[in-house]
């Protein structure tokens, strides 16, 4: 569904494959961490670097290396400063570096404003995981919920978005 909605709203164009490539990494790598609670590294640091040379090709739409670079330093320095304070609270590693590396390439996939849109959906759908999970098996907080796949399904979400202003502008 995810190809056929990018090609009827976007097309085929090297903006739209550009974004339906690094889509399909996210849904790859949420994939992933779910199943091993891992995100490698051999796909999240080619992503950074990926994302911040997507804005050499689209400047217009990142706000230049500049921004995309801006968008991969603060995303990924914010859950960084997450994982660490989250470290000192529980005593034991709270969130992988993984995650932080991850951010990071979105960061530089959907620079600074969709970035941070990104980690905030990703929090509320993590969030309501949580809570779903603390429901349902009516768990007393020691499941261990990878948070890769909320920040893919972040991601996505605000890369659509980014790609509805592009081709839509108000």
């Amino acid at each position: 569904m995810l190809y056929l909605g990018q090609a009827f709203f976007f097309g085929w164009g090297p903006l739209s494959l550009t974004y339906l490539a690094f889509f399909s990494l996210l849904c790859l790598l949420a994939m992933l961490d779910q199943e091993t609670h891992r995100l490698y590294d051999v796909f999240t640091l080619p992503m950074i670097v990926a994302g911040v040379l997507v804005s050499a090709f689209f400047p217009a739409l990142l706000g230049g290396l500049w921004g995309s670079a801006l968008g991969a330093l603060v995303c990924g320095g914010l859950l960084a400063a997450v994982a660490w304070l989250g470290s000192l609270a529980y005593g034991r590693e709270a969130m992988g570096w993984g995650d932080v590396k991850l951010m990071a390439a979105m960061g530089g996939f959907l620079g600074l404003r969709h970035g941070l849109e990104a980690l905030l959906l990703a929090s509320l759908i993590g969030g309501l995981a949580g809570a779903m999970v603390l429901l349902l098996r009516r768990g007393k907080g020691q499941d261990a919920l990878p948070f890769g796949p909320c920040l893919a399904a972040g991601g996505i979400l605000s890369g659509v978005h980014l790609l509805l202003e592009a081709t839509f502008p108000a």
